[in-house]
């Protein structure tokens, strides 16, 4: 939250200990050393399989190791039967080192443990030492890489779960600076779109998993366990061998629950712990010497161009040139450039552009092992569901699609639609739901930039005057950057309407909110936001 946010840019972090008692009695005790169980035998690759680990949240708190729900899941007689990830704080070593040697003990060949957000103790890297003077940041970042790196090691932690950070170059320095780091977990439930986004390389090679689930509040478990597994599936690329991490909140799961969904997916799925995840990663790395990077799916709207990077990785020991076509899908494609010089562990980006002519768009890279080919889905909106005025733009670079009922409210339900791009809006019912921020969120970080926002809302009821306010902020409501009311007369009674707002973004985390005041019953399928790249004149 905004305190963790405040603490971070002074370059503080905390260690969660409210109502953990006795830790003078915990601290003083001495233990010489701290030893995972030697761990198994990594599985054989399978490359026809789904690979998933399961990563267990909120272990950074020290009264969750103690009292709160550990011990509770530690004592499940499912565990030992399913391979897990526990999420542990460095810093336990120090402050209740006999509660790390009782789990370390008594931990099954299917527990591993790693480090929690986002190091020594809680903090967010995207905010670390932003206080401090441009030239200072990094060394106070280092500072704070390089404690988590002493306990981590002290502890036998070679894997860490991390929060609040969203730039590649602040994930990349965890595995710089920490030099025997085998894999990092990124997020608090899921803020990424799609697999290629969720599962990458960054320094050394060190593998990166992003969470691939979120959790959400008000629902039964037989409702979490089915909403998870569709989660799963949708992320889930068409393309084998797969590597996901899959969040798990503590404080709404039991050890059943994941054994569950596990069952459900079925057997395309193998649940492995996350060293053995990293490694078998790895595995793959190595056999397909270059990883690419694209969107698995595009909205544009109509009549505009279209602009998306495109990310390749050469993972091997050896400089590598490849070239890059447009073969499909692009009328007037512009690719810069067309050719790449591939470092080992560089990253290399390329910018295409365009005016989409079909449902997909079909990018080939040429490497002296092979060609590779990827199709990247194009969806377009159509001008004449776009409300006016519209706002002056050019180029768009397609960012994310929030579906309304994945994002926060105060009020109102989810309801099936048939119109509604993904099947299911939001709904606020005119004389029954309270009235309010019926949607906002997601608070994703974005960088200091024009953009823009399309609400895709509808009215479904009668009624007068104003049917909605919608906006976009900074993460939190303030400041707000842009803002439309809605009446009545501009939503057509059963016709969905895209409205834009056009916006300034100072960087950080955005919000985007509907405020619906209660006259007319209203739902909300989707909000889509695009980069500006070049404003029209």
């Amino acid at each position: 939250g905004p305190g963790v946010t405040l603490f971070s840019e002074f370059g503080k972090y905390l260690v969660g200990s409210i109502n953990c008692s006795n830790l003078s009695v915990h601290s003083g005790i001495r233990i010489s050393k701290f030893k995972q169980r030697t761990p198994p035998s990594v599985p054989p690759l399978q490359r026809d399989k789904v690979y998933v680990s399961f990563i267990i949240s909120d272990g950074d708190n020290l009264p969750v190791l103690t009292v709160s729900n550990f011990p509770q899941l530690w004592k499940d007689p499912v565990r030992g039967k399913l391979p897990l990830g526990w999420t542990i704080s460095p810093s336990a070593c120090m402050l209740i080192p006999d509660i790390v040697d009782y789990y370390y003990s008594t931990a099954t060949d299917q527990d591993r443990f790693l480090g929690a957000v986002s190091g020594i103790g809680y903090a967010y890297p995207d905010s670390y030492g932003k206080r401090f003077r441009e030239q200072d940041r990094r060394r106070v970042f280092d500072e704070f890489l390089d404690q988590t790196r002493i306990y981590m090691e002290r502890m036998d932690l070679e894997e860490i779960w991390i929060m609040g950070v969203s730039r590649d170059d602040l994930i990349g320095r965890y595995a710089e600076r920490i030099p025997f780091l085998k894999a990092i977990f990124p997020d608090y439930g899921r803020r990424v779109i799609d697999y290629d986004e969720a599962t990458y390389p960054t320094s050394r090679n060190v593998p990166v998993f992003h969470a691939v689930t979120g959790w959400s509040e008000g629902i039964s478990r037989g409702e979490q366990i089915e909403d998870l597994v569709s989660q799963i599936r949708a992320i889930t690329p068409s393309e084998r061998p797969a590597f996901m991490h899959l969040f798990v909140l503590n404080w709404f799961a039991d050890l059943r629950m994941l054994r569950e969904i596990l069952n459900r997916l079925g057997p395309e799925y193998i649940a492995v712990r996350p060293d053995h995840l990293a490694v078998l990663y790895r595995q793959e790395m190595k056999r397909r010497r270059i990883l690419i990077r694209v969107p698995t799916s595009i909205y544009g709207i109509e009549n505009h161009g279209l602009l998306f990077p495109i990310f390749l990785r050469n993972v091997t020991d050896s400089q590598m040139e490849v070239w890059i076509e447009i073969s499909g899908g692009l009328d007037r494609p512009s690719l810069e450039p067309d050719r790449a010089l591939l470092s080992p562990e560089k990253i290399f980006r390329l910018t295409v552009s365009g005016i989409p002519s079909g449902d997909e768009i079909h990018i080939e890279i040429k490497a002296p092992f092979g060609t590779i080919r990827r199709a990247i889905e194009y969806h377009q909106i159509a001008e004449g569901e776009i409300a006016k005025p519209f706002p002056s733009v050019g180029s768009l670079q397609f960012l994310r699609r929030f579906e309304a009922e994945k994002l926060a409210h105060r009020s109102g339900r989810e309801e099936t639609d048939p119109d509604a791009l993904g099947g299911k809006v939001w709904s606020a019912r005119r004389g029954k739901t309270e009235g309010g921020y019926i949607v906002f969120g997601p608070y994703s970080p974005i960088d200091a930039g024009d953009y823009l926002a399309l609400f895709r809302l509808k009215r479904t009821g009668k009624g007068r005057g104003l049917v909605a306010v919608i906006d976009t902020c900074v993460g939190g409501g303030k400041p707000i950057t842009a803002s439309r009311e809605i009446r009545v007369e501009e939503l057509p009674l059963g016709e969905f309407r895209s409205f834009p707002l056009l916006f300034h973004h100072p960087g950080g985390g955005v919000e985007t909110r509907v405020f619906w005041p209660g006259n007319a019953s209203l739902a909300v399928d989707d909000i889509t936001l695009w980069k500006v790249t070049r404003r029209k004149r």
